[in-house]
């Protein structure tokens, strides 16, 4: 964006002084991209930027609030995950390959699901597929476009062992909604920074699983499994690890060591 040198002085004066108490980078850029409209009109109207920079520091410390409030209310993401895979559930019970954006696809009316004070809009796509060459019952992948507040999943579906594969397919949809939810909440800063992703590309191998900000989806999709099936956490991971090999491709020992450092740390996250 153009800006002349007086603004720009005034713009640079505000980062400088958020630097002195928010240590991220990417943050700061996001918080002064997300108020340009008020920095701007702060500039015209001759505002001093230590006012404005008090404001966006009040920004700071609400979302600082608001992530531990959600780390130690678990139970607020409860609701929007069953809406979500309940959606899901009722576009794959259609028995209707195809590609699907929710809620628009079920509510001509919403773009994104809105699910109160806390929460980012978001939205789920969702591309359906039938396979009878795959060799489980069905497998599902899922991730995020780039910058997008989307959840993406690709389920294969082995038609010839539907609908018996539906109550697997729902405690996963289930942890992939959750894991993804995660991500959302960290891309948007209310998650701890050091839980957040560099952005830059991690390791392919079983090292990808104990990356600092997969550890927290992770585990967040776990819990899910583990309230909804009531199982012990020990049998919901290694269950998940078993039902995934063919898209995880992790050798038998692998898997082992993973549950159990997952284990491990979903004990040491939630007791």
């Amino acid at each position: 964006m153009f800006m002349s040198a007086e603004f720009e002085d005034f713009y640079n004066g505000i980062a400088e002084d958020l630097s002195k108490v928010v240590p991220s980078k990417r943050y700061i850029d996001y918080l002064l991209r997300d108020n340009y409209f008020r920095i701007k009109t702060a500039f015209y109207e001759d505002e001093n930027p230590e006012e404005v920079a008090k404001e966006l520091k009040f920004q700071v410390m609400e979302h600082e609030m608001n992530e531990k409030k959600l780390l130690t209310e678990g139970s607020k993401t409860d609701a929007p995950v069953r809406q979500i895979v309940k959606d899901l559930v009722t576009l794959i019970k259609r028995n209707e390959p195809g590609y699907y954006y929710l809620p628009e696809e079920l509510d001509e009316t919403k773009m994104d699901y809105d699910f109160g004070p806390n929460f980012p809009y978001m939205g789920v796509e969702i591309d359906i597929r039938h396979d009878r060459t795959i060799k489980d019952d069905y497998l599902i992948t899922g991730g995020q476009p780039d910058d997008e507040d989307v959840i993406e999943i690709i389920l294969y579906i082995n038609p010839e062992r539907y609908p018996q594969s539906l109550f697997d397919i729902v405690a996963d949809l289930n942890d992939n909604v959750r894991h993804e939810m995660e991500h959302i909440f960290q891309a948007n800063f209310m998650r701890p920074e050091d839980q957040r992703s560099t952005g830059e590309e991690g390791p392919q191998d079983k090292e990808y699983y104990k990356q600092a900000h997969e550890i927290p989806a992770e585990l967040a999709g776990f819990r899910r499994i583990v309230k909804l099936r009531k199982e012990p956490v020990e049998k919901v991971i290694a269950d998940w690890f078993k039902r995934n090999q063919q898209v995880h491709q992790l050798s038998k020992s692998d898997m082992d060591e993973l549950t159990d450092f997952l284990v491990d740390k979903y004990k040491e996250y939630y007791g």
